[in-house]
Protein backbone atom coordinates (compact mmCIF):
# COMPACT_ATOMS: atom_id res chain seq x y z
CA UNK A 1 0.00 0.00 0.00
CA UNK A 2 1.22 3.09 -1.18
CA UNK A 3 1.10 6.98 0.49
CA UNK A 4 -1.21 7.81 -2.27
CA UNK A 5 -3.40 5.20 -1.37
CA UNK A 6 -3.47 6.56 2.36
CA UNK A 7 -3.82 10.11 1.47
CA UNK A 8 -6.72 9.11 -0.68
CA UNK A 9 -8.85 7.01 1.34
CA UNK A 10 -8.14 9.32 4.16
CA UNK A 11 -9.15 12.80 2.14
CA UNK A 12 -12.16 10.93 0.43
CA UNK A 13 -13.71 10.42 3.79
CA UNK A 14 -13.15 14.05 4.88
CA UNK A 15 -14.49 15.20 1.65
CA UNK A 16 -18.21 13.17 1.98
CA UNK A 17 -18.00 14.34 5.78
CA UNK A 18 -17.37 18.57 4.62
CA UNK A 19 -19.63 17.87 1.43
CA UNK A 20 -22.55 15.93 3.81
CA UNK A 21 -22.08 19.27 6.24
CA UNK A 22 -22.32 22.16 3.59
CA UNK A 23 -25.56 20.63 1.88
CA UNK A 24 -27.05 19.73 5.87
CA UNK A 25 -27.36 16.40 4.75
CA UNK A 26 -28.13 14.04 7.04
CA UNK A 27 -27.19 10.73 6.24
CA UNK A 28 -28.33 8.51 9.22
CA UNK A 29 -31.87 9.97 8.85
CA UNK A 30 -32.61 8.04 5.83
CA UNK A 31 -34.33 4.81 5.54
CA UNK A 32 -32.46 2.14 3.37
CA UNK A 33 -34.88 -0.51 2.21
CA UNK A 34 -33.87 -4.35 2.40
CA UNK A 35 -33.97 -6.75 -0.67
CA UNK A 36 -37.67 -7.84 0.01
CA UNK A 37 -38.82 -4.34 0.17
CA UNK A 38 -37.10 -3.17 -3.30
CA UNK A 39 -38.64 -6.34 -5.01
CA UNK A 40 -42.06 -5.80 -3.68
CA UNK A 41 -42.06 -1.72 -4.65
CA UNK A 42 -40.44 -3.45 -7.86
CA UNK A 43 -43.55 -5.48 -8.85
CA UNK A 44 -45.68 -2.43 -7.85
CA UNK A 45 -47.42 -4.04 -4.72
CA UNK A 46 -48.48 -1.20 -2.14
CA UNK A 47 -46.88 -0.90 0.90
CA UNK A 48 -48.72 -0.11 4.42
Amino acid sequence: MGLGTVISALGLGTLFNLNFALLRFDAAALHQEDLMETLRRLAGEKQA
